[in-house]
C-alpha cells in the first residue's frame, strides 16, 4: 500500500491540508480540506481558536483513515504566536494572535523602551511589537496570575501536534523566530530568560523533522520545519547561495541563506533584519514585512460596500489595467495594519480613487521594498544575487512577480504556488526515509515545482 503524509498547512488568511505520497517518481500532492483559522475577540483582544482548528484537523484524519493509510502528519504555521500550558499539558488560555499586539504594545511601551537594546544585544534581529519574547512580557504584565501559572509553551503546529500524540516540544525553525533563541549556540538565551523570568517554562527545542510520538491509530506525529516560511524555502531546490528568496502570501519575507552563525550583529540591528532557521539548521536572513495583507484588507471592505463575493482574480484584473501606474506607499507602515477601514488611507495616500491604481500602487511598493532588501543584502553580507525566486500562494498575482522582476532588473523564477505545504511533506519524508538522498530530493522538487519565469 502506498504511505501517505498528512501536511497541515496554518495561515493567518486560512489553514490548508494536503495529502500526498510518491508515486512513480512523482510528488502528488493532493488537497484534501480548506478552513479558516478560526478566532474571536474578547475585551479588545483577538485570539486563535486552537480547539476548533484541532477538532476541524482530527475530522479530516478520520475521514482520509477509512480510505488510505496516512504514514506520518506535520504542521507548519506562521510564528511568534504560542500556546502556554500547565503542569499537566493542558491549555491554560488560547494563544493571543499577533494582530493584538500591533496596539497592545502601548500598554508595554516603558518595558520595550527600556530592554529593547539589551534584547537585541542578546539575539539580534528584526523587531516587531509581536515577537513572543514582548508578547511575554504583555502576558507577565497584564494577565500576571496566568504568567504565574505557566510551565510551558509551545508554538501553535508543535501544540496541534502535542495534542494528536501527547508530546510538547519547540521546534528549530520556530524557536528562532521567539528573539529567545541564540542561534550561535542552539540553545534559548540565558541571560534574556532569566532577567525576564522566562526560563523555566521553555521547553526542549528539537531539529526539523523530528518523530515526537504516535497518534492513537498509528500514525507518525513528525515536526517539520513547523516555521511556515521555513517550509517555504525547504522546497526549493538548487544552489541557494546566490539567490533572493521571496516567500509572499499575507506577508512577505525576503532574503538570503547563510551557513554561517557568527553574524554582523550591527549590520543585523541597523537594518533591522530577522534571523531565522531553515529545516537543515542554516540561517535566513530577511526582511519581514506586510505583503498581500493589503489585498486582503481591500477585498473585504469591498465585500462589505458592495454585498459581494469578490474573488482575487477580479482584483487582478483591475490592476492589470493600471499597470503603468507608478506611485508607491511605505508598506512598513503599521498603522495600515491598525486601521479598520484601510481603502481612504489608500486612496490618500496614491492620491487616487481609481481601486486598481490602488491596487497596482501596493504591488509597486512592495517590489521597492523588496529591491531595498536585495542592496542591504549585498552590501552588508558582500554578496551579489544573481536572482530571484519567488514561492508561495503570492506568485499567483502574476502583477506582482512581473513588477519585482521590473524593479530588481533581473529574472524571477516563479514557483512552486503550494511551496509551504511542498515543503512540510519533503521534510516527512526525509524523516521517514521515503526520500532516501539529497539527489532524489532535488530530482522531485524540480518535477513539482511548476517553474514560471518573468523576466
Amino acid at each position: 500500500m502506498v504511505k501517505h503524509a498528512l501536511s497541515v498547512d496554518l495561515g493567518a488568511s486560512g489553514t490548508k491540508v494536503f495529502l500526498s505520497c510518491i508515486r512513480h517518481s512523482d510528488i502528488e500532492l493532493r488537497e484534501v480540506g480548506r478552513f479558516e483559522s478560526f478566532w474571536y475577540s474578547r475585551r479588545g483582544l483577538t485570539f486563535w481558536d486552537v480547539d476548533k482548528l484541532y477538532n476541524e484537523i482530527t475530522d479530516i484524519i478520520r475521514r482520509l483513515e477509512k480510505t488510505c493509510r496516512i504514514q506520518s502528519i506535520g504542521f507548519d504555521g506562521w510564528g511568534v504566536d504560542f500556546v502556554p500550558l500547565d503542569e499537566n499539558d493542558r491549555k491554560l488560555m488560547d494563544p493571543m494572535r499577533y494582530f493584538s499586539m500591533f496596539a497592545e504594545q502601548e500598554k508595554i511601551k516603558e518595558e520595550i523602551e527600556k530592554h529593547k537594546r539589551f534584547i537585541n544585544h542578546c539575539v539580534p534581529g528584526q523587531y516587531q511589537p509581536f515577537n513572543t519574547v514582548y508578547q511575554l512580557m504583555y502576558y507577565k504584565k497584564m494577565f500576571p496570575d496566568l504568567f504565574a501559572k505557566i510551565k510551558k509553551i509551545v508554538p501553535i503546529p508543535c501544540y496541534l501536534t502535542g495534542r494528536l500524540c501527547g508530546n510538547y516540544k519547540y521546534e528549530f525553525t520556530h524557536a528562532s523566530t521567539t528573539q529567545l533563541y541564540d542561534f550561535s549556540k542552539n540553545e534559548w538565551n540565558r541571560d534574556i530568560c532569566e532577567k525576564f523570568g522566562f526560563a523555566d517554562f521553555l521547553p526542549e527545542v528539537v531539529r526539523s523533522g523530528t518523530i515526537i510520538g504516535k497518534t492513537s491509530s498509528g500514525i507518525d506525529c513528525i515536526l517539520p520545519a513547523t516555521h511556515d516560511t521555513a517550509s517555504a524555502y525547504a522546497a526549493i531546490s538548487g544552489d541557494l547561495s546566490d539567490t533572493l528568496i521571496i516567500s509572499v502570501g499575507t506577508w512577505c519575507l525576503n532574503g538570503v541563506i547563510t551557513k554561517k552563525k557568527e553574524l554582523n550583529s550591527a549590520f543585523i540591528l541597523k537594518n533591522n533584519l530577522a534571523v531565522e532557521g531553515c529545516y537543515d539548521g542554516s540561517l535566513r536572513i530577511l526582511s519581514n514585512t506586510p505583503g498581500l495583507v493589503f489585498w486582503q484588507k481591500i477585498k473585504a471592505e469591498l465585500e462589505t460596500d458592495e454585498k459581494r463575493q469578490i474573488d482575487y482574480s477580479e482584483l487582478l484584473q483591475l490592476s492589470l489595467k493600471h499597470r503603468d501606474f507608478k506611485k508607491t506607499i511605505d508598506v512598513d507602515n503599521a498603522s495600515y495594519l491598525l486601521s479598520t477601514s484601510i481603502l481612504p488611507t489608500l486612496q490618500n495616500d496614491f492620491q487616487t480613487e481609481n481601486i486598481g491604481k490602488i491596487l497596482c500602487g501596493i504591488l509597486n511598493s512592495l517590489a521597492y521594498r523588496i529591491n531595498q532588501t536585495r542592496t542591504i543584502l549585498e552590501q552588508g553580507l558582500q554578496m551579489r544575487i544573481k536572482r530571484v525566486h519567488m514561492i508561495g500562494g503570492g506568485i499567483q498575482n502574476t502583477l506582482l512577480c512581473e513588477k519585482i522582476a521590473e524593479t530588481l532588473k533581473m529574472d524571477v523564477y516563479a514557483g512552486p504556488t503550494e511551496g509551504t505545504a511542498l515543503g512540510n511533506t519533503i521534510v516527512q519524508f526525509l524523516s521517514e526515509k521515503t526520500i532516501q538522498s539529497p539527489e532524489e530530493k532535488s530530482h522531485l522538487l524540480e518535477k513539482a515545482s511548476g517553474m514560471l519565469k518573468y523576466t
